[in-house]
Protein backbone atom coordinates (compact mmCIF):
# COMPACT_ATOMS: atom_id res chain seq x y z
CA UNK A 1 0.00 0.00 0.00
CA UNK A 2 1.52 3.33 -1.10
CA UNK A 3 1.97 5.96 1.62
CA UNK A 4 1.08 9.44 0.37
CA UNK A 5 1.75 12.58 2.43
CA UNK A 6 -0.66 15.49 2.01
CA UNK A 7 -0.04 19.07 3.20
CA UNK A 8 -3.21 21.10 2.81
CA UNK A 9 -6.31 22.69 4.19
CA UNK A 10 -9.02 20.87 6.10
CA UNK A 11 -12.29 22.77 6.36
CA UNK A 12 -16.04 22.46 6.72
CA UNK A 13 -18.19 22.53 3.60
CA UNK A 14 -21.73 23.79 4.25
CA UNK A 15 -23.72 22.52 1.27
CA UNK A 16 -27.14 23.67 0.09
CA UNK A 17 -28.77 21.75 -2.75
CA UNK A 18 -31.30 23.80 -4.77
CA UNK A 19 -33.84 22.39 -7.21
CA UNK A 20 -32.12 21.66 -10.55
CA UNK A 21 -34.19 24.27 -12.36
CA UNK A 22 -33.43 27.04 -9.85
CA UNK A 23 -31.24 29.91 -10.89
CA UNK A 24 -29.18 31.42 -8.11
CA UNK A 25 -30.65 34.81 -7.25
CA UNK A 26 -28.27 37.28 -5.66
CA UNK A 27 -30.98 39.47 -4.15
CA UNK A 28 -33.65 37.11 -2.93
CA UNK A 29 -34.55 34.09 -0.89
CA UNK A 30 -34.41 30.49 -2.06
CA UNK A 31 -35.42 27.23 -0.48
CA UNK A 32 -32.97 24.35 -0.52
CA UNK A 33 -34.06 20.77 -1.10
CA UNK A 34 -31.50 19.71 1.47
CA UNK A 35 -28.58 21.06 3.47
CA UNK A 36 -25.68 19.33 5.14
CA UNK A 37 -22.19 19.91 6.49
CA UNK A 38 -19.23 17.68 5.75
CA UNK A 39 -15.48 17.80 5.65
CA UNK A 40 -13.75 19.48 2.77
CA UNK A 41 -10.67 21.35 1.68
CA UNK A 42 -8.19 20.31 -1.00
CA UNK A 43 -5.77 18.53 1.31
CA UNK A 44 -8.44 16.63 3.24
CA UNK A 45 -10.46 15.72 0.12
CA UNK A 46 -7.37 14.42 -1.67
CA UNK A 47 -6.35 12.35 1.36
CA UNK A 48 -9.83 10.77 1.55
CA UNK A 49 -9.77 9.91 -2.16
CA UNK A 50 -6.32 8.37 -1.73
CA UNK A 51 -7.64 6.15 1.07
CA UNK A 52 -10.69 5.14 -0.97
CA UNK A 53 -8.38 4.12 -3.82
CA UNK A 54 -6.41 1.87 -1.47
CA UNK A 55 -3.56 4.21 -0.52
CA UNK A 56 -2.30 5.05 2.95
CA UNK A 57 -2.68 8.84 3.27
CA UNK A 58 -1.11 11.04 5.94
CA UNK A 59 -2.43 14.58 6.39
CA UNK A 60 -0.53 17.61 7.69
CA UNK A 61 -3.12 20.30 8.38
CA UNK A 62 -4.76 22.43 11.06
CA UNK A 63 -8.31 22.78 12.36
CA UNK A 64 -9.92 25.05 14.92
CA UNK A 65 -10.37 24.07 18.56
CA UNK A 66 -14.10 23.72 18.09
CA UNK A 67 -16.78 21.09 17.54
CA UNK A 68 -16.32 21.23 13.77
CA UNK A 69 -12.57 20.68 14.03
CA UNK A 70 -13.15 17.57 16.16
CA UNK A 71 -15.82 16.33 13.75
CA UNK A 72 -13.52 16.75 10.74
CA UNK A 73 -10.75 14.75 12.40
CA UNK A 74 -13.25 12.00 13.28
CA UNK A 75 -14.52 11.92 9.67
CA UNK A 76 -10.99 11.67 8.31
CA UNK A 77 -10.06 8.87 10.72
CA UNK A 78 -13.23 6.98 9.71
CA UNK A 79 -11.99 7.22 6.10
CA UNK A 80 -8.59 5.74 7.18
CA UNK A 81 -6.62 9.00 6.90
CA UNK A 82 -3.68 9.24 9.32
CA UNK A 83 -4.39 12.45 11.26
CA UNK A 84 -1.45 12.28 13.68
CA UNK A 85 -0.14 15.55 12.19
CA UNK A 86 -3.45 17.43 12.06
CA UNK A 87 -2.92 20.22 14.57
CA UNK A 88 -5.77 21.60 16.66
CA UNK A 89 -5.46 25.38 16.96
CA UNK A 90 -5.45 27.19 20.26
CA UNK A 91 -8.88 28.77 20.95
CA UNK A 92 -7.54 32.30 20.40
CA UNK A 93 -6.41 31.31 16.88
CA UNK A 94 -9.96 31.09 15.55
CA UNK A 95 -12.52 28.61 14.34
CA UNK A 96 -12.20 25.86 11.77
CA UNK A 97 -12.24 27.31 8.25
CA UNK A 98 -15.53 26.91 6.36
CA UNK A 99 -17.11 27.67 3.01
CA UNK A 100 -20.62 27.55 1.57
CA UNK A 101 -21.35 25.50 -1.52
CA UNK A 102 -24.57 26.01 -3.45
CA UNK A 103 -25.47 23.21 -5.86
CA UNK A 104 -28.22 23.63 -8.49
CA UNK A 105 -28.41 20.85 -11.05
CA UNK A 106 -25.00 20.45 -12.71
CA UNK A 107 -23.69 23.79 -11.41
CA UNK A 108 -22.12 24.80 -8.14
CA UNK A 109 -21.08 28.05 -6.54
CA UNK A 110 -18.44 28.10 -3.80
CA UNK A 111 -18.40 31.00 -1.37
CA UNK A 112 -15.25 31.09 0.71
CA UNK A 113 -15.61 32.30 4.25
CA UNK A 114 -12.93 34.44 5.86
CA UNK A 115 -11.03 32.71 8.61
CA UNK A 116 -8.20 33.41 10.94
CA UNK A 117 -4.81 33.50 9.22
CA UNK A 118 -3.46 31.73 12.31
CA UNK A 119 -5.67 28.70 11.64
CA UNK A 120 -5.19 28.91 7.89
CA UNK A 121 -1.41 29.07 7.93
CA UNK A 122 0.03 26.07 9.67
CA UNK A 123 3.38 27.16 11.11
CA UNK A 124 5.57 24.08 11.38
CA UNK A 125 7.68 25.35 14.30
CA UNK A 126 4.93 27.21 16.19
CA UNK A 127 2.55 24.28 15.86
CA UNK A 128 5.01 21.82 17.37
CA UNK A 129 6.27 20.18 14.21
CA UNK A 130 10.02 20.22 14.56
CA UNK A 131 12.36 18.66 11.99
CA UNK A 132 12.08 15.25 13.62
CA UNK A 133 8.27 15.30 13.56
CA UNK A 134 8.28 16.47 9.95
CA UNK A 135 10.80 13.78 9.01
CA UNK A 136 8.60 11.15 10.67
CA UNK A 137 5.59 12.47 8.70
CA UNK A 138 7.46 12.25 5.41
CA UNK A 139 9.38 9.04 6.02
CA UNK A 140 8.31 6.21 3.74
CA UNK A 141 5.90 8.44 1.81
CA UNK A 142 6.20 7.72 -1.89
CA UNK A 143 4.43 10.93 -2.92
CA UNK A 144 4.10 14.40 -1.37
CA UNK A 145 1.06 16.46 -2.36
CA UNK A 146 0.78 20.15 -1.28
CA UNK A 147 -2.31 22.26 -2.01
CA UNK A 148 -0.66 25.61 -1.23
CA UNK A 149 -2.99 26.65 1.59
CA UNK A 150 -0.28 26.08 4.21
CA UNK A 151 2.70 27.65 2.42
CA UNK A 152 5.12 27.58 5.36
CA UNK A 153 4.41 23.89 6.00
CA UNK A 154 4.63 23.07 2.29
CA UNK A 155 8.02 24.80 2.02
CA UNK A 156 9.27 22.94 5.09
CA UNK A 157 8.14 19.60 3.66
Amino acid sequence: MAVVAFVGICMADRISVLPAVAALRVDGKQTAERQFVRGGGNGANSAVQCARLGGAPRLLSKVGADEMGRKLIDELRAERVDCARVTVARPEEGATPACDIIVAGATRTIISMPYSDRVADLDVAADGLDDIALDTFLRSARVLCCDGRHPAAARAA
